[in-house]
C-alpha cells in the first residue's frame, strides 16, 4: 500500500476507533448537534467527549468549551455542526489545535450548484491535502462504529438501541438513507452492522476509502454500499479487485439509473451520476454485486456474509405449502436448476409422507414441516448429490428454526429461508435471523440473491481466486 492509500486508511481507522472527539455547534437542544451529543454518550462511547460551544458550561455532565483552541488536547476526531460561514474558520483551528479528523455535518456546499459553495467545497479538500486533517462530508451525518458503541452521528437514541453488532460495514453517501430506512430495515431484519459511515459530498475522503479499510478489518466480512455517484473510477476498481481478491463482497445500490434520479442525486450531495451502463460495466468488471432497492441490497449483502458458495448450479426447494413451493419454483428456477429427486430421497419422502403432499423436487411437505419428521426431510434433501443447496419457505415457532438451523449447521452446501409469516413475528424469526441462514421475505428477493451468489462466485473464479466457504 503507499503513502496516500496508508494515510486515507489510516484516518478512517481514527475516525472508527477515537479515543477523543470533540463536537463544535453542541447544544441541549434537538438539533444536529443536540442529537450527535445524546448519541455519543447514551449511545455507550467510553473516550473523551469534549462539548464545544460558549453558551454552555457543560453538557450531559460533560464541560464544554467555548472554542476548539480550549481543549486539553488535540481530538482524534472533531464533528463539525455550525453555521457554512463558520466552517472554514473551525478547520483552520481544528487544524492548530491538532486535531487527527474531522466529520463536516454541516451542508450548504456543493450540492447548491451555485460558485461560491462549489468553491467552498473545493476549499475542503484543499484544507485536507494542506494540513493532514483528513475530512468526511460535508453535508453528511457521522459514523458508528457499532461493535465498540461509537456512535459519532445525528441520529436518534431509538435506532441507536435497536441496531445490532454484525459483519457487514454499510457506506453510504445519503446519511439520511444510511441512518434511516437502511438501518431501519437492518433492524427489522435483524441484520447486523460493524459500523456505519455516510459520506456525503465527499470533499476529501470517500466511499473508496471506506471500502478499503474493510479489507484490513477482521470483523468485516462485507460491505454494502449506497452510491449516488463514484469520484474517482479508477480508485474504486482497484479497491473493488482488491476486496474481490480476499473475498469481502460489495453489494451496491447506484442510484441515477433514470434522467429524474440523476437531477435528485445532483441536487442531494452534489453527485454527477454519470452513465448508467458504465458503472453497470465497471461493477460487472470488478465483481461488485449491483441491487436495485434498500431490502434487495441489504438481504443479499446478508446472504453473500453467511452463505457457502454454490458448487454445483442445482437446487431443491421445500415447503409446507403448494403455493409457496410454486412460488419459489418459479423464482428459483430461473436462476438455478431444480433436478428430480434421486430415487434413494423420493422413497424417503414417500414414507414419511404417506401419500400427502408431493414428494417431489419441489417438495411438499403439508404438514411434516411442522413435525418431528422435519429434520429427516432436510437431511435427506442436503444429502442428495444432486443439488447444489437448499431453499426452505415456511414459517413456525422456535423448535422449527432450531430444526432448520441445525440442519444447515450440518452441510457445507448454502441453505436459504423464505419466511412466509409475519415480518412483525418473533417466534421463530428471530432465531433464524440470529443464524448464518440467509433469511428472505419475499421470493423475488430470494432469486435475486441466488443469481447475486452465483454472479460472485463466477466473478472469483475469472481471477482465479479460490472460494472457501464461510
Amino acid at each position: 500500500m503507499n503513502k496516500a492509500k496508508d494515510a486515507a486508511t489510516g484516518a478512517v481507522s481514527t475516525m472508527l476507533h477515537p479515543r477523543s472527539i470533540a463536537i463544535v455547534g453542541a447544544t441541549s437542544r434537538h438539533h444536529f448537534g443536540g442529537r450527535f451529543m445524546t448519541s455519543l454518550i447514551e449511545g455507550g462511547y467510553t473516550g473523551k467527549v469534549y462539548p464545544v460551544n460558549p453558551r454552555y458550561e457543560e453538557l450531559l455532565g460533560w464541560r464544554c468549551y467555548p472554542t476548539v483552541s480550549d481543549l486539553p488536547e488535540g481530538p482524534d476526531l472533531v464533528a463539525v455542526i455550525v453555521a457554512f460561514e463558520q466552517t472554514a474558520s473551525v478547520l483552520e483551528e481544528c487544524a492548530r489545535k491538532g486535531a487527527k479528523t474531522a466529520v463536516i455535518i454541516t451542508a450548504g456546499y456543493a450540492e447548491l450548484q451555485t460558485p461560491e459553495r462549489l468553491q467552498a467545497q473545493r476549499a475542503l479538500g484543499e484544507f485536507a491535502r494542506r494540513t493532514g486533517v483528513r475530512l468526511v462530508g460535508p453535508n453528511c451525518l457521522g459514523l458508528a462504529n457499532v461493535k465498540d458503541a461509537a456512535w459519532a452521528c445525528a441520529t436518534t437514541l431509538d435506532r441507536i438501541k435497536a441496531t445490532s453488532v454484525g459483519r457487514l460495514a454499510l457506506v453510504s453517501q445519503s446519511g439520511a438513507s444510511a441512518f434511516g430506512p437502511l438501518l431501519e430495515r437492518a433492524q427489522d431484519r435483524g441484520i447486523g452492522f460493524s459500523f456505519i459511515a455516510s459520506t456525503g459530498n465527499e470533499a476529501d475522503l470517500e466511499i473508496a476509502d471506506f471500502i478499503r479499510y474493510c479489507l484490513s478489518d477482521p470483523d468485516v466480512d462485507g460491505v454494502v454500499t449506497y452510491i449516488e455517484s463514484i469520484k474517482d473510477g479508477d480508485k474504486f476498481r482497484k479497491v473493488a479487485e482488491e476486496a474481490l481478491a480476499v473475498g469481502k463482497p460489495i453489494v451496491a445500490m447506484k442510484i441515477g439509473r433514470s434522467e429524474a434520479g440523476r437531477r435528485a442525486a445532483l441536487s442531494h450531495t452534489a453527485a454527477v451520476t454519470g452513465s448508467d451502463q458504465v458503472h453497470d460495466t465497471l461493477f460487472r468488471q470488478c465483481g461488485v454485486i449491483r441491487m436495485d432497492d434498500w431490502d434487495e441490497l441489504l438481504e443479499t449483502g446478508s446472504l453473500l456474509t453467511k452463505s457457502p458458495p454454490f458448487r454445483k448450479e442445482t437446487l431443491a426447494v421445500v415447503a409446507h405449502s403448494g403455493g409457496i413451493c410454486t412460488t419459489l419454483s418459479d423464482k428459483c428456477g430461473q436462476i438455478l436448476d431444480m433436478p428430480p429427486l434421486s430415487p434413494e430421497t423420493r422413497k424417503g419422502l414417500e414414507e414419511i409422507l404417506g401419500g400427502f403432499g408431493s414428494a417431489a423436487n419441489p417438495a411438499d411437505i403439508t404438514r411434516f414441516g411442522h413435525s418431528e419428521e422435519f429434520p429427516r426431510i432436510l437431511e435427506m434433501l442436503l444429502d442428495d448429490d444432486a443439488f447444489g443447496g437448499l431453499v426452505i419457505g415456511t414459517a413456525g415457532d422456535d423448535h422449527q428454526a432450531q430444526q432448520i438451523i441445525e440442519a444447515a449447521a450440518s452441510t457445507d452446501k448454502p441453505v436459504l429461508m423464505l419466511w412466509s409469516g409475519s415480518e412483525r413475528a418473533t417466534a421463530g424469526l428471530r432465531l433464524l435471523q440470529q443464524s448464518k441462514i440467509p433469511v428472505f421475505y419475499r421470493a423475488s428477493n430470494l432469486a435475486r440473491g441466488l443469481q447475486a451468489s452465483l454472479d460472485y462466485r463466477r466473478a472469483r473464479a475469472l481471477r482465479a481466486v479460490p472460494v472457501s466457504p464461510r
